[in-house]
């Protein structure tokens, strides 16, 4: 049995299919609550990097523009 996944405008015809194995697989995966956890803080971790890595850059093109 397939279950539909709606898209974001909400179509459930445009959507993308997920088997029963996927789905077990998906539950596996985060299965554990410190699981959870520990896929979010990664995530927020990786988040923040990119935040960190875009600041200095634009901290850098502002200080190159007003020295002009």
């Amino acid at each position: 049995m397939r279950q539909q996944i709606k898209s974001a405008t909400g179509d459930a015809g445009a959507g993308q299919y997920t088997t029963n194995k996927e789905k077990r697989e998906q539950i596996k995966s985060d299965f554990y609550m410190f699981q959870k956890r520990l896929a979010m803080k990664s995530e927020l971790e990786a988040l923040r990097e990119g935040f960190e890595k875009d600041r200095k850059r634009l901290a850098k093109a502002l200080s190159k523009k007003s020295s002009q």
